[in-house]
């Protein structure tokens, strides 16, 4: 696999990862969480493009941070064991400050960011997974647009293809011209919360449900469910 973190501006293109790592046991929540090994980067204005990512047992991808992207990365075969809290991808933004942080859990290496803008995943496919599809969690600003996502949840009952577990100050961000199909659970979720979120022009067939929208600030339209 592969970890960066506190780094800016970095590119990585054209790389495949097969079987990235595997898990050794199965305890419980925090154990399994702490012997993942995703594909791994921590910081800003990074980009993760044209990379394969098959065969991880959790989470696929984790990107943290602020004004990342992924762009045209294929992810299969990934969250094999069906793990909520494991989704494919994870798109998440930083929202802390800190300076001089220990050693320690990569997740909490944080330092000063220059930029507040969202991260971005963008014409990606992510299919033929166990759990959630992409992973958008907040508060904070955050965008899935243009990417296809398909036969998702295999061994999951409580899963979307693109979700936002907690939706405070998305700054009109959210999901827009994504394909989703034959999800075994919810296409578009935002689960608690919503505030300035915005779903639009998505096209959503063969799932559970179409979308889910709970909150308080909502753009929702032009979406197509059937």
């Amino acid at each position: 696999s592969m970890a960066f973190s506190r780094t800016r501006y970095l590119t990585v293109e054209d790389c495949q990862f097969i079987y990235p790592y595997e898990l050794l046991t199965m305890r419980d929540n925090q154990q399994a969480k702490n012997d993942q090994r995703p594909v791994f980067i921590q910081g800003e204005h990074c980009v993760l493009k044209k990379c394969l990512v098959k065969y991880a047992p959790g989470t696929s991808i984790h990107v943290l941070g602020r004004s990342n992207r992924i762009d045209n990365c294929f992810v299969t075969e990934g969250s094999r064991h069906g793990r909520h809290g494991d989704p494919n991808v994870s798109l998440e933004y930083d929202r802390r400050q800190a300076g001089n942080v220990p050693e320690g859990n990569r997740d909490n290496q944080r330092w000063k960011y220059i930029t507040e803008d969202g991260n971005t995943i963008s014409r990606s496919t992510i299919g033929m997974g166990g759990g959630i599809g992409i992973y958008l969690p907040g508060p904070g600003p955050g965008t899935a647009e243009y990417n296809h996502l398909f036969n998702l949840g295999l061994y999951c009952k409580d899963v979307s293809a693109l979700y936002i577990p907690k939706g405070q100050n998305r700054a009109w961000s959210g999901f827009h011209h994504n394909w989703i199909h034959d999800i075994n659970g919810i296409g578009l979720r935002c689960d608690q919360d919503g505030q300035q979120v915005r779903f639009h022009h998505n096209v959503v067939w063969n799932c559970k449900a179409g979308g889910k929208a709970n909150g308080y600030e909502f753009q929702l339209y032009h979406n197509t469910v059937f």
